[in-house]
């Protein structure tokens, strides 16, 4: 395959990387939010990577629905 036939145009979004990259670190907030921002930019540029951003999203958000009720457990427990 020579450089003249290699497809430039599909690129990843930059958003969607560090949506799961935060959400795998630990960082549920920045996760969500990457995440949800990755996914609206992959819509309209038509990039690749939704899916890692619906990932990161979707875990920052189960993280956070853990602590909360972790949380809420420790509060109601004391």
């Amino acid at each position: 395959m020579t450089t003249s036939e290699l497809d430039y145009d599909a690129r990843t979004n930059v958003c969607a990387v560090i949506a799961l990259l935060t959400a795998l670190l630990g960082f549920f907030l920045p996760g969500l939010v990457f995440g949800v921002i990755g996914m609206i930019q992959c819509g309209r540029r038509g990039e690749d990577g939704w899916g890692m951003a619906f990932a990161g999203a979707l875990i920052s958000a189960i993280v956070f629905l853990i602590l909360l009720l972790w949380l809420g457990v420790v509060i109601a427990s004391t």
